[in-house]
């Protein structure tokens, strides 16, 4: 399956933001990673590169393109790390964001963060 309709552009800050494309289960199957730098910008990254075991507790459900696991954390969208007020919003982003419920708990609780720009909409 598929980590959505199609794994989207992204651009802009993104420290601490994840990835997770399905390379199938196939040896012939492969990811494609391609880069675009447009401007006279410096540009920055480190990427890490990991394949899961098929049956690995931390493999995600498939179509999902970010997978949150443990007791608390933070899911954000691709560029909000920009500095406050400057956000853009990022178009065609149309993919599933998954937690994993953890062992011993029944429910998920969301709250708007600390954050005076959470929960903003363009």
């Amino acid at each position: 399956m598929a980590t959505g309709k199609t794994t989207p552009l992204i651009c802009g800050e993104n420290d601490g933001s994840h990835i997770y494309v399905d390379a199938g289960s196939e040896t012939s199957s492969e990811a494609v990673l391609t880069a675009v730098l447009t401007g006279t910008n410096n540009r920055k990254w480190k990427i890490k590169v990991a394949q899961i075991p098929c049956n690995a507790r931390t493999n995600p459900p498939g179509g999902c393109l970010q997978y949150h696991t443990g007791t608390s954390g933070t899911v954000r969208s691709f560029n909000f790390l920009a500095a406050s007020g400057s956000y853009l919003h990022l178009a065609d982003q149309y993919y599933k964001v998954c937690i994993r419920r953890e062992s011993g708990y029944c429910k998920i609780g969301w709250y708007a963060s600390e954050d005076t720009d959470s929960f903003k909409f363009s």
